[in-house]
C-alpha cells in the first residue's frame, strides 16, 4: 500500500496530490535486526511502514530492553518528539524482521501540508489514534493484570505476536519472559 491510499481512509486527494504524496515519501529498507534509530541520535523521519514489523525500546538500568511499541504493516513510527522538536531521541527503532518503510523529513512533511492542506486532518486523526492506544496501554498497566495485559494484546494484536519474540511481548507487557511462559502455561491448560 503507498501512503496516498492510506490517506485517503480520511481525506479525498485528486491523482495530483496522490502523486506528490508518493513521489515525497521515500522507501528505506532495513535488515532485520538492523536500527533505524539510536538512542541519543536525532529522529530524521516519520515512518510509515509498508512490509515488515518495527520495535521501539529503551533500555532500563540494567541494559535490559524496555519494548513500548510495536508497529506493522499501515502503522506509523518514529520518535515523534525528537523529530518535531529536533532533539536528541531516548529511543531505539529496529527492525525485528526485514523491513520496507516510506519515510518522510519534517521539512518534506511540512511542505506537503502547505501544499496539501487536507493532510492537516488526516495527521490529526492518525495522532489522536496513537494517543488514544497509549492512554489505553498505560491505563492497562495500571489496572489488569500481567494475565489479563496478555489475553488483551492477544486480542488486539494477534498479527504481531506470531511475529515478534515472546521476550519482547513479555517486555511490552511489563512482565518477565518467565512470568509469561506460566501465563501462556496457565491459559493453555484452563
Amino acid at each position: 500500500m503507498q501512503v496516498s491510499e492510506y490517506f485517503t481512509k480520511w481525506v479525498t486527494l485528486s491523482p495530483q496530490e496522490k502523486q506528490l504524496i508518493d513521489k515525497t515519501f521515500q522507501t528505506l529498507e532495513i535488515n532485520r535486526g538492523e536500527k533505524l534509530l539510536r538512542a541519543g541520535n536525532i529522529c530524521q523521519y516519520e515512518v510509515f511502514v509498508k512490509k515488515g514489523c518495527l520495535k521501539s525500546f529503551c533500555l532500563d538500568e540494567k541494559s535490559q530492553e524496555v519494548v513500548f511499541a510495536f508497529a506493522i504493516e499501515q502503522w506509523w513510527a518514529g520518535d515523534f518528539e525528537s523529530f518535531n522538536q529536533r532533539t536528541p531521541s531516548d529511543i531505539n527503532i529496529e527492525a525485528v524482521e526485514d523491513t520496507e518503510l516510506l519515510c518522510i523529513t519534517l521539512l518534506q512533511k511540512e511542505q506537503l501540508l502547505t501544499q496539501i492542506p487536507q493532510l492537516e486532518r488526516a495527521y490529526r486523526i492518525i495522532v489522536e489514534r496513537h494517543l488514544q492506544n497509549y492512554q489505553q496501554r498505560v491505563v492497562s498497566i495500571f489496572t489488569l493484570s500481567a494475565q489479563e495485559r496478555y489475553e488483551v494484546f492477544m486480542k488486539k494484536y494477534a498479527k504481531i505476536a506470531i511475529r515478534v519474540p515472546q521476550y519482547s511481548i513479555a517486555s511490552y507487557l511489563g512482565i518477565s519472559p518467565e512470568s509469561l511462559s506460566r501465563i501462556r502455561k496457565k491459559i493453555v491448560s484452563e
